[in-house]
């Protein structure tokens, strides 16, 4: 095994660097004259290389285009994969997000390897979660790239992307080889990558909060349901360890929460200090829930929470902790705020607006039964206290 420097961490030759700080932001001109940059000092091909025609700048040009044409960061990194193993003399590439919180799992986002017919490329997997192997879990300890020698002959490169501080990303390139020019060209790529991550994730954000907003939110959930119909069928169709797997593991859990009379806070106070309790409460979501969860400016005073998959006693404590952290926290010169929460799972059955709405109906709910409480959808049906119907109207909260 052999250890290299962070990725995005290595000092960049100076004509590099110069081509990347021509614009603020990464563009297809920029992008281009790196990667063309880097070709252009790359040593002679040795013989499993790229056919001259692949590796001229037009040809690279056009690959940064099509990837940096993409608009969300699923259709990026889908991008980003296919055009990478279709350049580069590797037979498998895999996409894994690390969950964080915590967790020593991590989800495979994609995997496409090439096929044994006529060299074309298949896509073999998306959004599962998967036990990470040893060599991947010492990549995101020590946040370098990592070559691994295979017992069957080969090599795996392992590239993690950082975000901040934090791995986001961990890449996986299956090849028999993988000279330096081929590893400047991942990592070339890969940079491209993460500055236009960081782009996208900024016009996914929630200008006040910092939180995701709700532009986005559908794509997620969507996201959700896709995995978890994939895991039932790969459990119904006879695979005992996965249908074993996804029942240990448990189900998403998506709570809405509105804070309870913020307009009287606002007419109270003004705006300025509403504003500062919508900060303030997106500081106590991020510092109460795992980072693998993902969190939400859903509009005006409502924030969503959706959990990933644990059972219903776990997530009825979580959402319960966070309630009661903010019922405790002293806004200032606000003093006590509290928040009403509509809870529910997320199963295969439903689609988006399905599971907003029955959480909406929870949250309606804990509105007129008091505020400040959690109210699971399922356990109001249960007890018959709501009725299980298909949500065809918002629900409009005070």
């Amino acid at each position: 095994m052999r250890r290299y420097q962070p990725l995005f961490r290595r000092p960049a030759p100076k004509r590099v660097g110069r081509a990347i700080g021509v614009a603020k932001y990464p563009g297809e001109f920029t992008a281009a004259t790196y990667l063309a940059g880097m070709m252009a000092t790359a040593p002679p091909a040795p013989e499993r290389r790229l056919s001259t025609e692949k590796l001229t700048a037009e040809h690279l040009l056009e690959s940064v285009v099509r990837i940096t044409q993409e608009r969300n960061q699923d259709s990026l990194e889908a991008s980003l994969v296919q055009t990478m193993i279709e350049l580069l003399p590797v037979n498998e590439i895999a996409l894994l997000r690390a969950l964080g919180g915590g967790s020593t799992g991590v989800e495979e986002i994609i995997r496409v390897r090439r096929g044994c017919e006529q060299g074309g490329i298949e896509r073999t997997g998306s959004h599962r979660l998967v036990t990470p192997e040893p060599g991947i879990i010492g990549c995101m300890a020590k946040r370098e790239m990592m070559i691994l020698e295979q017992p069957s002959g080969g090599v795996t490169l392992l590239y993690p992307v950082l975000v901040g501080e934090r791995v986001s990303r961990v890449f996986l390139f299956s090849c028999i080889s993988c000279p330096s020019a081929e590893q400047r060209l991942i990592d070339g790529f890969l940079r491209i990558y993460r500055n236009y991550l960081l782009v996208l994730d900024e016009s996914e954000r929630d200008t006040l909060t910092g939180l995701l907003n709700r532009r986005t939110f559908d794509a997620h959930i969507t996201r959700i349901l896709a995995s978890q119909e994939a895991h039932r069928t790969r459990g119904s169709g006879g695979d005992e360890e996965e249908r074993r797997r996804v029942e240990r593991s448990g189900r998403h859990w998506l709570g809405i929460f509105d804070i309870d009379h913020f307009k009287r806070i606002n007419d109270a106070h003004g705006h300025l200090y509403g504003d500062e309790v919508l900060l303030l409460m997106a500081q106590i979501m991020r510092s109460t829930f795992r980072t693998s969860d993902l969190l939400f400016r859903y509009g005006g005073e409502e924030f969503v929470a959706v959990l990933t998959p644990t059972g219903e006693e776990m997530a009825m404590r979580v959402f319960e902790r966070f309630r009661e952290q903010v019922e405790a926290f002293d806004f200032p010169k606000v003093g006590r705020v509290t928040i009403s929460i509509g809870v529910v799972p997320i199963t295969t059955q439903d689609i988006p607006s399905e599971v907003v709405g029955h959480a909406d109906q929870a949250l309606y709910h804990a509105k007129t039964h008091g505020r400040n409480r959690v109210c699971s959808y399922d356990r109001l049906v249960e007890a018959g206290e709501l009725t299980a119907a298909a949500v065809t109207d918002d629900i409009e909260l005070f």
